[in-house]
């Protein structure tokens, strides 16, 4: 992504879909009194999703627009490859024809309306494409996708060098600058297509972008993930002084927790769960509020910061490894996150709008619309920590509502 500096001005509305009431043909008991269903995170992330396509989509184009005023910028690859990961997502829990048919228009319309996959100078750009489609093959068996992904990590694996003894680049044209973005999808997406393809050379090299990336960016102390090394030329790290939270960005303690917590399902190595609850203890007493709502970081490519975290944080979650405790915390930290977003989006016109601080309620006029633009991003990240509540109660770990 090319500005991943991040502004706090904007939020994101999400307007409820209206439904229609048939007024003939009534059986006889529809005029009772009906008991109220009990709300759900799988309802919730139904709605959310029905609200990202309303205002979003873009049917002419296959994409997402860019913004709720309908702009569609076609440099925003990687917004449009996280947009994917939101359509698999609705894909994977309604298993409705409509959304698959979505979800399979969105990759022919990225190919044809933004960029054919490979033309992207940004290595992460490309591990976030990759990312999504491996899911789209995994539920299609679509050989396409899969050809597609293969396509795609042999230019990622370009991305690694010596520089700073090793790790994958963050652009084509500054292969010495490496960073946590690069490396940590990198090293999830390694560990799934070896779960895929049993590729043991895939394998053996996500625990060596691994390796590199804690020996490099990983606080050893605090387990917090540091943001690149090289940026401006030398060995800075960026992110490693305490005075510079501004590069302690969320996303990368997702990605880093994730990909550990993915090699654990591949080796039942304990210690990489503990490193990963390391890296998440970290986040939430030093990126969250007291009150253990994580930070906001704007709109723009930081709008989507926080809900990849939450993500992959879900991922975590899910690990059998982890003790009921372990589980619980994780799981009590995603379910503050999403009641507090949930519960500021409430009110009478829009009753799922999301804002960009899941602390604050959005502010809205006296006709209950939002009069500033809303970025895609900030959109997916509510959508993104919905859809991850849904998956924790689809698999019985949370209690409905």
């Amino acid at each position: 992504m090319k500005n991943r500096m991040i502004l706090l001005k904007f939020i994101l509305i999400l307007l409820p879909l209206m439904g229609c009431k048939e007024e003939s043909n009534l059986d006889p008991d529809e005029n009772e009194p009906k008991q109220p269903v009990p709300p759900s995170w799988i309802s919730r992330a139904d709605s959310s999703f029905n609200s990202l396509n309303l205002i979003y989509w873009n049917a002419e184009k296959g994409v997402y627009n860019t913004d709720n005023k309908k702009n569609l910028n076609t440099q925003h690859y990687w917004w449009q490859a996280n947009a994917l990961d939101a359509v698999v997502d609705a894909a994977v829990r309604a298993k409705s024809p409509s959304t698959i048919n979505q979800m399979n228009e969105m990759i022919s319309g990225i190919k044809n309306n933004i960029s054919s996959l490979r033309n992207n100078d940004f290595f992460d750009d490309r591990e976030w494409m990759a990312l999504s489609i491996l899911r789209a093959y995994e539920l299609t068996e679509n050989e396409e996708y899969l050809n597609d992904v293969k396509g795609l990590w042999e230019d990622i694996k370009l991305g690694w060098n010596d520089n700073h003894g090793g790790g994958i680049a963050w652009n084509e044209n500054q292969l010495d600058y490496k960073n946590a973005p690069s490396n940590g999808p990198a090293a999830i997406l390694a560990f799934r297509l070896h779960k895929i393809t049993g590729s043991a050379a895939d394998l053996d090299f996500g625990k060596q972008i691994l390796a590199w990336q804690e020996s490099k960016l990983v606080d050893p102390v605090t387990g917090i993930v540091w943001d690149g090394i090289g940026r401006q030329g030398g060995t800075e790290i960026d992110g490693d002084n305490s005075t510079e939270d501004f590069w302690r960005f969320t996303y990368n303690q997702g990605t880093y927790a994730g990909a550990l917590a993915e090699l654990y399902t591949i080796t039942k190595d304990r210690q990489l769960l503990v490193k990963a609850l390391k890296t998440f203890s970290a986040t939430e007493s030093l990126l969250s509020s007291s009150a253990g709502i994580i930070r906001p970081e704007g709109d723009g490519d930081g709008g989507l910061f926080k809900g990849i975290m939450m993500r992959y944080f879900g991922v975590l979650a899910l690990s059998e490894g982890l003790s009921d405790g372990e589980r619980r915390n994780v799981i009590d930290y995603l379910v503050d996150n999403g009641e507090s977003a949930w519960d500021k989006a409430k009110n009478p016109a829009y009753p799922f709008l999301f804002n960009h601080d899941w602390r604050v309620s959005p502010p809205i006029n006296g006709q209950g619309q939002v009069s500033s633009s809303v970025d895609l991003t900030v959109a997916l990240s509510g959508v993104f920590l919905m859809e991850t509540l849904a998956v924790l109660e689809n698999e019985g770990l949370l209690k409905t509502l």
